[in-house]
């Protein structure tokens, strides 16, 4: 039974991981000109220090002006 009850908390515990990441990450993203959508497409976020690691799914992405559709979008940053 503990281990259905961990079960269950697992995904929150990574919403809310992700969520905190991303409401760290939207003023310098939006500074960036980086839309706000792209913001609620992150999938996952690996950080370690200022390199940060991210994979997004199917969404628009706005850059210098110019739409950009994609399925899967892996990038790498440093802040």
């Amino acid at each position: 039974m503990a281990n259905s009850a961990n079960t269950n908390t697992v995904p929150k515990l990574y919403r809310s991981v992700i969520e905190d990441v991303i409401n760290d990450v939207r003023d310098i993203f939006l500074d960036d000109g980086v839309d706000e959508q792209v913001l609620m497409e992150l999938k996952t976020i690996h950080r370690s220090k200022n390199k940060w690691k991210f994979h997004l799914k199917d969404g628009i992405m706005n850059l210098n002006g110019r739409d950009y559709i994609f399925s899967k979008a892996i990038g790498d940053a440093e802040w």
